[in-house]
């Protein structure tokens, strides 16, 4: 992939910067620049290399509709809760759900789906209101702002 370079300039998907984490002759690994889309958009990878050359592989990239918390019930309570989650493509277009907080606590996943996630709620003294946050195996995170209190 870097030719007779040996630094990735840049990065593109479908025609978005993307953040280059790490290359090798034969891997670049980058997180994907932030779209807001309502339907399946594909396009091309484009790699600028800093010596100028350029590598395109045509429509290898889809930025897919962002999951959404529909509801989270209870959306209070205290450590030991059983919580809730319910929504749309909850795994961010992965196979799976690796974390999940409530208001900044990481909760106990003791069930999960592309559309509803069990979790026990962690402890926590401070009593915060706060996000309700996914991550996907992927890195792709699912946010419901201000969507649970942990007391």
């Amino acid at each position: 992939l870097l030719g007779d370079s040996s630094t990735v300039s840049s990065v593109t998907l479908a025609g978005i910067s993307s953040q280059v984490q790490s290359s090798t002759a034969t891997q670049i690994v980058v997180v994907a620049g932030v779209i807001s889309v309502t339907a399946p958009f594909v396009g091309d990878v484009d790699i600028t290399l800093a010596n100028g050359q350029e590598v395109i592989g045509e429509n290898l990239f889809t930025y897919q509709v962002a999951g959404a918390i529909n509801s989270v019930v209870p959306s209070s309570g205290h450590g030991g809760t059983r919580v809730t989650i319910t929504g749309t493509s909850l795994q961010g277009h992965g196979a799976d759900i690796t974390t999940v907080t409530l208001a900044g606590v990481s909760a106990s996943i003791t069930s999960k789906s592309d559309t509803q996630v069990l979790v026990v709620a962690g402890a926590n003294a401070l009593s915060p209101t706060g996000d309700v946050v996914l991550t996907a195996d992927t890195g792709a995170t699912v946010v419901l702002a201000d969507g649970a209190a942990v007391n």
